[in-house]
């Protein structure tokens, strides 16, 4: 609460405060002293509360100059920009040439049919596999 001042330097403080104002008067000084506390402590957070405003502001300036600096920036573009509409326009109908093309083959050849495939005919039956008696192998294994 007071910083680096312990419980002793108070009693110290109290004891010459008591000395030099005696009893009568130290607690009205107590009581001055307490609240000129309380307005420095209220001066010190309007102060504080005062510059952060100011420091938003000022970043909010900042912003505005940079927004106004780029409207006639973007300004120049909408020509450009109108000029290559028509060049994309034809590069979409250059795109889109050959997907009609696939289309209308594809038309086609549902339209006109294709010639029926004959299902595949079954292999037959399968054989079994012929297993070499238990007992008989070839492998190695431990005597």
């Amino acid at each position: 609460m007071f910083g680096s001042i312990g419980g002793f330097e108070m009693l110290v403080l109290a004891a010459i405060g008591l000395l030099v104002f005696g009893p009568r008067r130290l607690p009205e000084i107590g009581r001055t002293l307490g609240k000129a506390m309380v307005e420095f402590r209220r001066a010190a957070m309007e102060l504080r509360t005062s510059i952060e405003r100011e420091v938003n502001l000022e970043e909010v300036r900042e912003t505005t100059r940079a927004i106004q600096d780029a409207v006639p920036r973007l300004g120049d573009l909408v020509p450009k920009m109108s000029d290559l509409v028509p060049t994309l326009e034809e590069e979409a109908a250059g795109l889109t040439k050959p997907l009609v093309q696939m289309r209308d083959e594809l038309t086609k050849v549902l339209t006109e049919g294709v010639a029926p495939v004959e299902p595949a005919q079954p292999v037959g039956k399968l054989q079994p596999v012929e297993t070499e008696p238990k007992g008989k192998t070839d492998a190695v294994g431990p005597d």
